[in-house]
């Protein structure tokens, strides 16, 4: 009757650290995640960040060299009116 006893002892604390190390495992496994995902997110920013100042840069970079030589010329024509709300900029540039 002691032996049944201890051995549904036994298998009851076993069965406790089996749920216990179940919680454990899975709470490691979800910390993990948790931690990748706001990892994998901040270099995503970083890297928009870096791309749109590499774009940024590169149209300031036009803009300077199109300056230095004296702007762009299109003639006018009916496919490229002239732009009515840079008329008086015309003015100056002349």
């Amino acid at each position: 009757m002691t032996n049944l006893k201890t051995v549904k002892t036994d298998l009851r604390s076993l069965y406790y650290y089996a749920i216990i190390a179940i919680l454990a495992w899975t709470a490691i496994i979800a910390a993990s995640l948790a931690w990748n995902y706001s990892h994998e997110h901040m270099q995503m920013e970083e890297l928009a960040l870096k791309e749109a100042l590499t774009v940024y840069h590169k149209d300031i970079a036009y803009r300077l060299w199109a300056t230095k030589h004296g702007g762009v010329f299109v003639p006018v024509t009916e496919e490229t009116p002239p732009n009515m709300g840079i008329l008086h900029l015309s003015v100056y540039t002349f």
